[in-house]
C-alpha cells in the first residue's frame, strides 16, 4: 500500500497490477491518433517570401467536436508577436490507413491566444468555432508520411478575389508541409505562395 497526497489530504491507495499495466499500455496506433501526434508540437518555417514563421499546436478539449482536437497558432518570428493565423483542427479516422482533418475558425480568436503556453489544457465548445465547410482534408499513410489534398471548388475562399481554395498536405516525423492557394472562378491564382511552406519540428 502507498499513500497519495492530494493537497493537504493524505489518502491511502492500493496500487495493484492494473496500475502498472496502465503505465505500460501501448501508444494508440490508429491513423488519427498517429496523425494528431505528428501535428502537435513546436515548428518553424523559413520561406523566400516572408519572415520566418513559428507554428505551435497543442491538444485541447473540444467536447462534441472530436476526441483529437488541436489548437494551431502561427505567428512571424519577429515583430509584434500576435498570431496571424489561429484555428482548431479535429482529426478522425478514415478506414484502416487514413485520417481526416477538419478545420475551424474562432468566433473570438483573442480568447484562446497563447493557449499552448498555458499550464492547463484549453477547452473549446461548439459555439466558439465555425467549421470551414468543404475544406476538410483526407490523408493517407504512405511510407511513413500522411499525404492528402483538397481539390475542386468545394473549399470556399473570398480572399483577394478568390472563389475557392486548394490545399496539399504532407505530415511526417520531421515536418508538416502545407501548400494553400486561392483561385478565381477562371482558375487564376488569387493568393498563396508558389511552393509549400515546410514547418520543421523544433
Amino acid at each position: 500500500m502507498r499513500r497519495v497526497v492530494l493537497g493537504l489530504v493524505v489518502i491511502p491507495a492500493v496500487v495493484g497490477v492494473g496500475y502498472f499495466k496502465a503505465l505500460a499500455s501501448p501508444v494508440d496506433g490508429r491513423p488519427a491518433a498517429r496523425l494528431a501526434r505528428l501535428l502537435e508540437g513546436d515548428f518553424r518555417a523559413t520561406t523566400g517570401h516572408t519572415d520566418a514563421i513559428v507554428r505551435k499546436a497543442c491538444r485541447v478539449d473540444a467536447p462534441g467536436l472530436g476526441d483529437r482536437a488541436l489548437y494551431v497558432e502561427e505567428r512571424f518570428e519577429h515583430g509584434a508577436g500576435r498570431p496571424f493565423s489561429q484555428r482548431l483542427v479535429v482529426v478522425s479516422d478514415v478506414g484502416a490507413t487514413g485520417a481526416r482533418v477538419r478545420e475551424y475558425t474562432f468566433a473570438d480568436p483573442g480568447a484562446i491566444t497563447g493557449a499552448c503556453a498555458r499550464g492547463a489544457r484549453a477547452r473549446v465548445g461548439a459555439a466558439d468555432v465555425l467549421e470551414r465547410a468543404g475544406c476538410d482534408v483526407s490523408l493517407t499513410l504512405r511510407d511513413g508520411s500522411f499525404v492528402g489534398r483538397v481539390e475542386g471548388r468545394r473549399c470556399e475562399s473570398v480572399l483577394n478575389g478568390a472563389s475557392h481554395a486548394k490545399r496539399a498536405m504532407e505530415v511526417s516525423e520531421r515536418e508538416v508541409a502545407v501548400h494553400d492557394r486561392g483561385y478565381t472562378d477562371d482558375n487564376h491564382v488569387a493568393w498563396g505562395a508558389p511552393d509549400a511552406i515546410r514547418y520543421a519540428r523544433r
